[in-house]
């Protein structure tokens, strides 16, 4: 079963918790939606890249804004040994607003409700989760 952002949302309720915790983060952090939506729009392509450390996320933004491009920053939960979400999301966060062109920070292949509840509370923007 796939949950959709909008499953995410009820999930986040239901949780308690608030479903966007980075409001006070600029317009450069996007949905995911967002970005596709404009990218079918005007025929482009968007870069997804997983990035497991710092040095990723600095690479990945330098090319996108040296391109002017956005971005999607995505994290997928079989890589959390080697780069926890609890501590990728605020470096992904941060690279976002401090951007200027538009960055979808993405949970990629979660594996549990629990991993997307996690996810919500990191301020992760975007999550696909496959659920079995």
């Amino acid at each position: 079963m796939i949950i959709t952002i909008i499953k995410l949302r009820k999930i986040c309720n239901f949780v308690g918790e608030s479903w966007f915790n980075a409001v006070k983060i600029k317009v450069m952090l996007v949905t995911l939606s967002e970005i596709l939506k404009d990218a079918n729009e005007r025929h482009y392509a968007v870069g997804a890249f997983n990035c497991l450390s710092l040095e990723n996320v600095m690479g990945a933004m330098e090319a996108a804004e040296e391109l002017r491009s956005p971005i999607i920053l995505q994290l997928a939960e079989v890589q959390f040994p080697e780069a926890p979400m609890e501590l990728m999301a605020p470096l992904f966060l941060e690279a976002a607003r401090r951007s200027s062109v538009p960055v979808c920070v993405h949970l990629d292949h979660g594996q549990s409700l629990e991993t997307c509840v996690r996810a919500i509370r990191c301020s992760i923007i975007s999550a696909w989760c496959v659920l079995e």
